[in-house]
């Protein structure tokens, strides 16, 4: 009894073409291999791609709408300076050193005060300059309020400690004024996409 052979009696003609070319058969499945690697690789790291592109995106248009607060905590630091001179002029035991100590400190827009706990959401490289500008500022106001607790509690101790820490408040501002004016003194970052949670561009206040 003769066997059944598929490549000649199998009344399918593609079926019998397939049947009669075993090699073709293995190519294909070596491309279908091939092919699900691919995909299997290439869709995450397109998906990845278009996740870093639309979160830089974002990050350019935040930090773009936050170029303008810096700004204008920038022009405080001419008002700082004149209040440094009045309060380094201050006579000892002045009962009005509280209030030159507070008159010390710096503006920060309520943007900026605002953007700091969001800036991690976005690229970092995009970021940076606003954030170590946000810093500086508090950095200063920090030392600020620290020599404000000072002066109210232990005006004595304070007066002691007077010229050393005008001499570092003026060494900090100057940094904070450095790291000022070399965020805004960077090319802006294009605002041709809206960042989500992007903040209002409005006039800033005291904080």
């Amino acid at each position: 009894m003769i066997g059944w052979d598929a490549c000649t009696l199998e009344p399918n003609a593609a079926l019998r073409w397939v049947e009669c070319h075993p090699a073709f058969m293995a190519a294909t499945q070596d491309l279908l291999l091939v092919l699900t690697l691919g995909a299997a690789i290439g869709v995450p790291a397109y998906t990845e791609y278009i996740r870093l592109h639309q979160k830089r995106a974002d990050s350019q248009a935040y930090a773009a709408a936050l170029f303008a607060p810096v700004a204008q905590a920038s022009f405080d630091i001419p008002r700082v300076r004149r209040a440094m001179t009045v309060f380094e002029h201050q006579p000892q035991q002045d009962p009005g050193i509280p209030d030159a100590v507070r008159a010390l400190r710096m503006r920060l827009p309520p943007e900026l005060d605002r953007a700091m706990p969001e800036l991690h959401r976005f690229d970092n490289e995009v970021v940076r300059p606003i954030r170590s500008a946000i810093m500086a500022i508090q950095s200063y106001n920090t030392m600020i309020g620290q020599a404000l607790d000072a002066a109210t509690d232990s005006p004595d101790s304070f007066e002691l400690t007077r010229p050393r820490f005008i001499g570092l408040a003026k060494k900090t501002l100057d940094q904070a004024e450095m790291q000022l004016k070399r965020t805004v003194g960077l090319p802006r970052p294009p605002q041709n996409k809206p960042a989500t949670g992007q903040p209002a561009n409005t006039a800033g206040h005291a904080n």
